[in-house]
């Protein structure tokens, strides 16, 4: 079952809800398509309102998230075209089918090409393999590419291949508020902007909060916005909320 961007924008908002806004009814909760907010919801007290969604996220960060997702698709899939019988040997040595977490030498864009040998090592030790640390220089085919590798047994019950790789944390939080203050929506109720952290915490600066609360606060008249929430779904926090009271 394929996982739509409106599909994660309404989990997204309902926990949201769930954690912040109690008073928003669940059942009334629906997305909605451009050039409307991206979901629109009953509040009990306040009535219909609408929520446009941004997720606070480093580009950098964003695209490593991406691609990590892309390549555990990809070896799920290669993993599956194997012959039963060396899948088998595996899934029963392991205990269910593996589960690889590796440490990369390349960038996310090069990420896919340590499927194959990943694979192609599987093969070769499936009737020996074991749960642990893999020595990797001692690995022909992976030396160059992995400075890591453990196998697990996945508990998901799917094959899959993790990756860990450093990746630079860039705040993007004043850049989205900004972007998103510059649209337009179509709308017939007020409208809310929930800008959110899933992918990565907020910053932990000190003086940043006050950085964004200042900037909302100079900016916010001008926006479509009748209500700015921050929101952190890294601790189910609310960060900010601007106006602090809002019909």
């Amino acid at each position: 079952m394929s996982f739509s961007k409106a599909d994660g924008e309404l989990a997204m908002f309902r926990e949201f809800a769930l954690h912040c806004l109690s008073s928003v009814d669940p059942d009334s909760v629906k997305s909605q398509a451009p050039p409307a907010p991206d979901v629109i919801c009953w509040i009990n007290g306040v009535g219909q309102v609408a929520f446009e969604l941004g997720e606070i996220v480093g580009e950098n960060l964003a695209n490593a998230t991406n691609q990590a997702y892309r390549l555990r698709q990809a070896f799920a899939a290669e993993y599956l075209e194997l012959p039963e019988a060396v899948r088998s040997s595996l899934e029963s040595r392991l205990g269910g089918p593996p589960a690889i977490f590796v440490g990369i030498n390349s960038v996310p864009g090069k990420w896919r090409h340590t499927i194959r040998p990943v694979i192609d090592y599987l093969v070769e030790v499936h009737d020996a393999i074991e749960t642990g640390e893999v020595r990797v220089w001692s690995v022909p085919v992976l030396r160059d590419l992995l400075s890591s590798l453990r196998i697990e047994r996945a508990s998901t019950g799917r094959a899959g291949l993790w990756t860990a790789r450093a990746t630079t944390v860039q705040d993007q939080t004043l850049a989205l508020l900004g972007n998103k203050f510059q649209k337009t929506y179509a709308s017939d109720c007020p409208i809310h902007l929930l800008a959110y952290f899933a992918s990565q915490p907020p910053p932990r600066d000190p003086n940043w909060l006050d950085e964004v609360r200042f900037f909302v606060e100079a900016h916010h008249s001008a926006s479509p916005f009748a209500r700015v929430w921050l929101y952190s779904n890294c601790g189910h926090d609310l960060v900010l909320v601007h106006p602090t009271s809002c019909g």
